[in-house]
C-alpha cells in the first residue's frame, strides 16, 4: 500500500527534487527516482493547488483555460443548437454535435451539446418505453420439417460463352 504524506512533507520532497534539478545535470525523473518516488507522482503533487502557490502567468493561463472549458459557449454556437433541436427534434446530442461538424464546420461536444439543450429546456425526458413482446418459439415435430435462411442476398454471374451461372 502507498505511503500517505503530509503536505508538509510533499512540498519538502518538492523542493528537494527541484534542487537536484537546478544544482545538477540531473532531470526531474532523474531526481525523482533518485529520491525514491514516480516522476508522476511528482508532478501531481506539483500541481496540486495547496502545495505550490500559483504565479500570476500560472494564474491566467488557469483562467484562459476555465473559460474555454465549455461554461462560455459562443452564442452563435448555442442559437444554432437550439436552432437545429426545434426543427429537427428526433435529432440526439451525439447528432447534433456531428451535424453541426458536418454542416456548418462547428467542433462541439455532444456534452457540451447536453448541457446546452438542458439549459434551454429542450433536453429530451420522454424515451419510449421498451415493448415486451412474447419469446417465440420455433418447434417441429420431427427433422427436416422446418428450414430457415439468414441470408436472401445473392448475386448470379455468368461465366464465359458455354453459358454456365455461379452464384457469388
Amino acid at each position: 500500500m502507498p505511503e500517505i504524506r503530509s503536505d508538509e512533507e510533499r512540498k519538502m520532497i518538492i523542493e528537494k527534487i527541484n534542487r537536484l534539478h537546478e544544482k545538477s545535470d540531473l532531470t526531474i525523473k532523474e531526481a525523482c527516482s533518485e529520491i525514491g518516488i514516480a516522476s508522476s507522482t511528482y508532478y501531481t503533487w506539483k500541481n496540486y493547488r495547496n502545495l505550490e502557490p500559483e504565479t500570476e502567468e500560472e494564474k491566467t493561463a488557469n483562467q484562459d483555460r476555465k473559460n474555454t472549458s465549455g461554461n462560455n459557449i459562443d452564442p452563435e454556437i448555442v442559437d444554432k443548437v437550439t436552432e437545429l433541436k426545434e426543427n429537427k427534434p428526433f435529432l440526439g446530442f451525439k447528432k447534433i454535435s456531428k451535424q453541426l461538424a458536418y454542416s456548418h464546420g462547428i467542433k462541439i461536444s455532444t456534452r457540451q451539446v447536453k448541457k446546452i439543450l438542458k439549459k434551454h429546456g429542450l433536453e429530451e425526458t420522454d424515451y419510449p418505453e421498451p415493448k415486451n413482446h412474447p419469446a417465440r418459439r420455433f418447434e417441429r415435430n420431427s427433422s427436416n420439417e422446418m428450414w430457415m435462411m439468414d441470408i436472401m442476398h445473392y448475386t448470379i454471374e455468368k461465366k464465359g460463352c458455354s453459358g454456365l451461372y455461379r452464384v457469388l
